[in-house]
């Protein structure tokens, strides 16, 4: 994960890893200002196996979002836990 541009965070991930899922799963975003309380989130991103997706957030300056990431199944039968990515300053 990284600040594409001022409010715009780009999450890449390797899409030729998928020996144990499928490459229609789609990602779920979110970043979670944990200070006002506010999540900008996405729960039906792009598909796993474009490798990449993006997420606007407020472009106020001085927050902190704290980042995570995971998958839904294409089917929608399970979820994997989300992976905790760090947190970004604005």
């Amino acid at each position: 994960m990284e600040q594409a541009s001022e409010g715009l965070l780009k999450f890449t991930w390797n899409k030729a890893d998928v020996r144990t899922t499928h490459p229609d799963d789609q990602v779920m975003l979110l970043a979670y200002d944990l200070k006002r309380h506010m999540a900008f989130c996405t729960v039906t991103g792009q598909f796993r196996k474009t490798g990449e997706d993006f997420l606007q957030i407020e472009t106020a300056t001085g927050h902190t979002y704290h980042i995570y990431l995971a998958f839904s199944a294409a089917d929608r039968s399970t979820q994997s836990d989300s992976v905790y990515l760090g947190e970004i300053n604005t």
